[in-house]
Parts: C-alpha cells; structure tokens; sequence
C-alpha cells in the first residue's frame, strides 16, 4: 500500500493528522518522481487540501487545491472531470472560509 492510499484510508478513518502526515510524504516522492505538473502530482495535491480542509487549515486547502487546479486545466483541460471536482473542492472551501469569517 502507498502512502497515498493510506493516508486516504486515515482520513475515512478520522485519523486526520497521521493522512496529513502521509499525504505530505506520498506528495514529496510523486514530485520527485513526476515533476510538480503531473496530473499524478495534483491528485495527491487535491487529496492533501482535503485533509487540510477538514483539519481547518483553510489557507493551505485553498492554496493546494489552487495548484491542482492550474495543473489539471493545463494537462487535462477545463472540463474533465479531476478539473471539474477540484473547482467544487476550491469553492467548497472559499465558502466555509468565507462563512467562518462572517458574523453570526
């Protein structure tokens, strides 16, 4: 098993920090092994904004899913599907951020 994969089975688990952790490793060795605008690459980059997401770590999220985002419209296009969801992702976490920083 990757990195990738579990870290991806932590966070279904609710074991964020450690798929943080792993997230962070398996995105190292895919740059190393890909370069940093392989749709690979930005997979792992999407799923580590997930995580950052859901810890509240909203810069960050919006910032990773920012740079998958350019590299899935420059390697796949603007309507694939990886584009598609990743757009949902960065807004979903524009709106939380947007709605956390508004009175109640």
């Amino acid at each position: 098993m990757t990195y990738g994969n579990l870290s991806g089975v932590l966070r279904r688990i609710g074991q964020h920090m450690e798929a943080l952790v792993l997230c962070r490793k398996a995105l190292a060795i895919e740059e190393k092994v890909y370069g940093v605008d392989h749709p690979e690459v930005a997979i792992t980059t999407n799923n580590l904004a997930q995580v950052l997401k859901t810890l509240g770590y909203f810069n960050e999220a919006e910032a990773a899913h920012r740079r998958a985002l350019h590299v899935f419209e420059e390697q796949l296009g603007p309507e694939h599907g990886e584009t598609i969801t990743t757009v949902h992702n960065l807004a979903f976490v524009l709106k939380v951020r947007t709605s956390s920083l508004s009175p109640p």
